[in-house]
């Protein structure tokens, strides 16, 4: 295990006044969008720099807060889309792949536990009022499509919680 230094530029967070939201679940989320729309270099490789655990008895693994984050997600998608279109090139790809796992995560969670059709609904009419919903046809990587392709409608959603410790 090496530790990796990241060349964060500190004149960023008073720039933009980056701060987590309070009371925000999945603050990380919104604070990369911010964070990667204003650097002057952005560097992608495989190395991994960032581990997250997850504990089973995690508070956050509550149902309750669940539909908050899922909640807090789609708004954060909301605000974040349409600062996303004024930019062009890689940087717009990234943060529109930013934005697509995001959506991906969604779904993922909606999955995850039982939901009443009703919330699955609601969810699924928030992420397809704002483009999200089926996923956008990307080619990012052979699971992403997979997963666009077999979970692209309400019913095959609602289908998956039987299999929900799978996913």
């Amino acid at each position: 295990f090496r530790e990796a230094k990241l060349p964060l530029s500190l004149e960023i967070f008073d720039e933009i006044s980056l701060t987590f939201k309070d009371g925000f679940i999945s603050e990380d989320d919104d604070f990369v969008v911010r964070y990667l729309s204003k650097a002057n270099t952005i560097v992608c490789n495989n190395h991994i720099v960032y581990y997250y655990f997850q504990r089973n008895n995690s508070i956050s693994k509550s149902k309750e807060l669940e539909i908050k984050l899922i909640n807090d997600k789609i708004i954060m998608m909301q605000e974040r889309d349409n600062y996303i279109q004024k930019f062009n090139g890689k940087r717009k790809k990234g943060l529109e792949r930013k934005m697509d796992f995001l959506a991906v995560d969604i779904l993922r969670l909606l999955m995850r536990k039982k939901h009443t059709a009703q919330t699955i609904d609601q969810v699924l009419q928030k992420l397809k009022g704002i483009g999200y919903f089926p996923l956008r046809k990307n080619n990012y990587s052979s699971k992403y499509n997979l997963f666009r392709i077999l979970f692209s409608s309400a019913f095959a959603i609602k289908s998956a919680q039987i299999f929900s410790k799978h996913i």
